[in-house]
């Protein structure tokens, strides 16, 4: 029998949703959920046909009052849960069993392309990301891209994060009563600079082109330069930072701040170059090399969330809309895929190792026991 180390605990502290008479346990639903989506299944009608291909041994450690749960049930329940409270239950497991705290939380927005409530319009959710722990630590539908900046502040209100944390956010999120939450929170930020602050973001790359033109005898200039190959690419990375700015009348604007940052990017790939800059404004010291790695680190939510979300999880693909369930599904599939990481023997990837799953029991509870399931 599996020792479902306490997940069950956490899954039993969620408010079940349901008001009606109940036939299956809650605990179960969201178990079978789960478990269905560490083995690829994507939708309601592959839950109930994962549970009912393994009552036998879901029976070892499930109740299973009565049977397995139709697809409707799970379309139901899923939906309606406050996805919140779905989400920190998982977090507080991980955090329980692995006691890791997060370091760098990355925050970034995805559109989900098949799920449009109404017409042509897409959702949108927006992530809190922890590459250090591999999870979400917090997500938030909102209608569209562009209104990301509003959804940001209502996000950051969800996490609990340690003092020190850092947060980084594309240029979306680059607002000051973002950084002032975020300061007030005891963690620091780093922001990228874009259209949405062309006054700030002009100041500051004229700023660097006349340090970088007068020489580090003048600029008080920190810099640190990164070379990377691989896959028939070559990237060169340089990055300038300084923490003088006396000079910058909208300094006291932004709580907190302390430094602003150029980086340059330069790739080139399959005989073609490309050339890019960027501008970033922090509440942390100018380190170049921890700020190279930091603002490096933030393009991980596309990498190692949005992209395995997509490829992995067919999240693109998905219609589901009702409820909370896009939120909710979205928080199994990293969950899901966490676990899976976790396990070292099968040397694959998530796909492979999913597809292993659900082939061979035994590995499936293997996966569980790598997770401390």
């Amino acid at each position: 029998m599996i020792q479902a180390a306490n997940i069950t605990v956490y899954i039993e502290m969620i408010p079940d949703p349901r008001t009606c008479r109940l036939e299956h346990n809650f605990v179960d639903i969201v178990t079978i959920a789960l478990l269905a989506k560490i083995c690829g299944a994507e939708g309601w009608e592959d839950m109930e046909e994962f549970g009912q291909s393994r009552i036998g041994w879901l029976r070892s450690f499930l109740e299973l009052p009565a049977g397995i749960p139709s697809s409707d049930t799970f379309r139901r329940v899923i939906s309606h849960i406050d996805p919140t409270a779905f989400l920190e239950a998982f977090l507080e497991w991980l955090q329980a069993v692995k006691h890791v705290m997060p370091e760098v939380v990355n925050i970034d927005g995805k559109t989900l392309r098949s799920a449009s409530k109404r017409g042509d319009r897409p959702l949108h959710i927006v992530s809190a990301w922890c590459d250090k722990n591999r999870m979400v630590l917090g997500h938030l539908r909102n209608e569209s891209k562009s209104n990301e900046v509003k959804a940001i502040p209502e996000l950051l209100k969800q996490l609990i994060l340690p003092k020190g944390s850092i947060v980084t956010i594309d240029a979306a999120g680059t607002q000051k009563n973002i950084a002032r939450q975020i300061h007030e929170m005891g963690a620091e930020y780093v922001l990228a600079l874009k259209g949405n602050q062309p006054t700030l973001r002009d100041e500051v790359a004229n700023y660097f082109d006349q340090a970088v033109e007068a020489g580090e005898e003048y600029a008080p200039l920190n810099t640190f330069q990164a070379e990377e190959k691989g896959h028939g690419r070559l990237e060169l990375r340089r990055i300038h930072v300084t923490d003088d700015l006396d000079w910058l009348a909208q300094k006291e604007e932004w709580p907190g701040l302390r430094s602003i940052i150029k980086l340059e990017s330069v790739r080139w790939s399959e005989g073609e170059k490309q050339q890019e800059t960027k501008y970033y404004i922090s509440s942390l010291p100018p380190d170049a090399e921890a700020l190279a790695d930091v603002i490096r680190g933030h393009w991980s939510i596309e990498n190692r969330c949005h992209w395995v979300l997509d490829v992995v999880f067919a999240e693109d693909r998905s219609s589901v809309v009702e409820g909370h369930a896009p939120e909710n599904l979205r928080a199994l599939n990293i969950l899901a895929a966490k676990m899976l990481k976790e396990e070292k023997s099968c040397r694959k990837g998530i796909r492979a190792k999913q597809f292993k799953a659900a082939l061979d029991n035994d590995y499936l509870h293997r996966v569980l026991l790598a997770a401390n399931f």
